[in-house]
């Protein structure tokens, strides 16, 4: 595998696509936690969204590096 990928002519790094990807994941999993009034269970909810963020990274880089070697 490469670690980059030709966009446009431009060499952007495989997981700064996967940041992005986690991101958005994050994204959907902070609003559903707060449609869910989920929020109020924790002490830092800022401390839960970073966690969240890294969990979502590491499950798309093994999903998307297992898929596409």
């Amino acid at each position: 595998m490469t670690s980059e990928i030709d966009l446009f002519g431009l060499l952007v790094p495989v997981l700064l696509l996967d940041a992005v990807i986690a991101l958005f994941v994050q994204i959907l999993l902070g609003r559903v936690l707060s449609a869910l009034r989920l929020y109020r269970l924790f002490w830092h909810p800022a401390l839960v969204d970073v966690s969240t963020y890294f969990l979502c990274l590491g499950a798309v880089v093994a999903v998307l590096h297992r898929v596409h070697p």
